[in-house]
């Protein structure tokens, strides 16, 4: 019996190996017969999964919004609190700018805790050509160095993402409650119905694998015989034994204004730069510790967004992408308009019989 029970655990490890590599290769890894239509569910924030082209980044339902970002970064002190900077460090300020999306998103059953939307914002190497976030994986978004794509800001983690791949019953969906809020926000509404939602990183809360801010290039550099231009970026989600002493050190603190068209962000935060060395290089070079801050202003992008509410307290949105009631939107297509509609409203009828005989 044991033999055997050893054998169905070799089994499942051998299978999510598997699904990994075809993942790896690009090979198709849904399962023979998968409905994507089947996949949906009204009580989660995933979309339909039957719109063409749509992908991984834009599977959740809120809005998104394209701008240029910039991103500043004020150099301070070394490798340790009070330790002076090389003379081309010193009162330096660097800017670069990045393409960027900011995702504001419903809540759903994986993201626990209190506050009224998820926010991500996504920075983009201004590359040509520009790199095509419909064509981003879960695990891509968890794990973008390679591309040049950081998360500077994320409300909720989107780790338990990176092992799921939709329509796999080898893969894992993320559990319900998985990830709790990263952030503390506070939300209100302006008289015209804009939106505001502000708060500071939870201190004590790991911030996991997108601390990695970005790689930033065009460095000036201390010593050239080790150092390349170009560095690792990591925003300090809390003062580190390093930064003893350094008590103006800011916890990362975010501020976001939208509406149905527009979107303003400032990040303001702290930083650990690591150089990357020449390859030939054992030891990194000087390090510099320093202030971050993010400027974004985007316009809404209405062909990957739903149809934002401004009529409550807080962020609500009508389903649009899926369900062709929005002639703006990817997939819409006036024929399928009434198929679609009328899927939403049994999948609703569904859910709430199951509520109903839960409560009996």
């Amino acid at each position: 019996m044991l033999a055997i029970k050893h054998m169905m655990q070799l089994q499942v490890v051998l299978s999510f190996l598997f699904a990994f590599v075809l993942a790896e290769n690009g090979l198709p890894v849904t399962d023979e017969g998968y409905n994507p239509s089947e996949d949906y569910s009204p009580l989660d924030n995933y979309r339909p999964r039957n719109v063409t082209g749509l992908g991984d980044f834009y599977s959740w339902v809120g809005s998104y919004y394209n701008a240029t970002a910039e991103v500043e970064l004020e150099f301070v002190f070394g490798w340790q609190y009070g330790e002076p900077l090389c003379s081309q460090w010193e009162n330096y300020t660097h800017t670069a700018k990045f393409n960027a999306i900011l995702s504001i998103l419903e809540k759903g059953n994986w993201n626990s805790g209190n506050n009224s939307a998820i926010l991500w914002l996504t920075l983009f190497p201004q590359s040509s050509p520009p790199v095509n976030a419909s064509s981003l994986r879960y695990r891509d978004m968890g794990y973008g160095e390679d591309l040049g794509i950081s998360y500077p800001i994320y409300s909720a983690s989107f780790l338990d993402h990176t092992y799921w791949v939709p329509g796999n019953s080898n893969t894992l969906r993320p559990m319900n409650g998985s990830s709790p809020d990263l952030f503390n926000f506070n939300t209100s509404q302006a008289s015209e119905g804009a939106y505001n939602i502000s708060g500071t990183a939870y201190p004590h809360h790991d911030l996991e694998t997108p601390s990695l801010f970005a790689k930033f290039s065009g460095l000036p550099v201390c010593d050239s015989t080790k150092q390349t231009s170009e560095s690792r970026i990591y925003m300090m989600p809390e003062p580190s034994w390093d930064g003893e002493g350094w008590n103006d050190f800011q916890y990362p603190h975010t501020s976001i204004q939208f509406d149905d068209k527009t979107a303003n962000l400032t990040l303001d935060g702290s930083f650990h730069s690591v150089p990357i060395v020449h390859e030939n290089q054992t030891s990194q070079g000087p390090t510099v510790h320093g202030f971050l801050r993010v400027r974004f202003c985007g316009a809404l992008d209405a062909y990957h967004s739903d149809t934002l509410s401004l009529n409550d307290s807080t962020p609500s949105w009508l389903r649009t992408v899926g369900f062709s009631n929005n002639s703006f939107n990817i997939g819409y297509s006036e024929n399928s308009a009434e198929k679609l509609n009328v899927g939403l409203g049994l999948a609703s009828m569904a859910a709430i019989i199951s509520v109903i005989m839960t409560l009996l």
